[in-house]
């Protein structure tokens, strides 16, 4: 089972770096741009006042909708370069990464090799379900069964290569909008297990 990426600690100093490396590579990454503005939000600012744990404050940065932002480049050599570019800046900063799959846009060898590009840098990869359906517009019936088909296959990828599911990333970061949604009955899938 996987669990739900959650950006929970946050890190000033390595946001504004990592965000502005990744819009040189010409890629707009909302969860960097979240983080940086959570982190000059009132509530951050009331945090930094509060008594600072001792250790490391780790940051995860995550990247959506691969391979490469929904599939808007139709040209396999524009999605590399785009790949390549974004993991060159992500390396050139040492910045660990979890991009979100969505399954679907996975449509032959050479979306498969972007993603292979992923986990030769040491990054890990997490579903971002199979169509991105939101939770909040979609019956929960049809949402579960394209999350575990987005599982189901990028486990296979992943178990291949040696790797396995960990994250789950909520389309839209929408997890429902009735109660019913929000604690579907009986579902243990990516959006609601626990890792061992």
């Amino acid at each position: 089972m996987v669990r739900i990426a959650r950006l929970v600690r946050r890190s000033r100093a390595t946001a504004p770096l990592a965000a502005t490396s990744l819009a040189a590579a010409g890629l707009a990454v909302t969860s960097l741009a979240a983080v940086a503005l959570a982190a000059t939000s009132p509530a951050a600012t009331a945090r930094e006042t509060e008594p600072k744990a001792t250790g490391n404050r780790p940051l995860l940065v995550t990247v959506d909708d691969l391979p490469v932002a929904g599939g808007m480049h139709s040209d396999a050599a524009e999605r590399r370069r785009i790949t390549e570019g974004l993991l060159a800046a992500l390396a050139r900063h040492h910045v660990p990464a979890v991009g979100f799959v969505i399954w679907s846009h996975v449509k032959d060898a050479a979306d498969e090799s972007l993603l292979d590009l992923w986990l030769q840098a040491g990054h890990e990869l997490g579903s971002h379900s199979d169509r991105h359906l939101n939770l909040t517009t979609a019956d929960a019936e049809t949402w579960i069964a394209d999350g575990e088909r987005a599982r189901v296959a990028l486990d296979g990828f992943l178990s291949a290569r040696g790797r396995r599911l960990r994250f789950f990333r909520f389309p839209f970061l929408c997890e429902g909008d009735t109660e019913a949604k929000v604690d579907v009955p009986g579902w243990r899938g990516p959006a609601r297990g626990t890792s061992p």
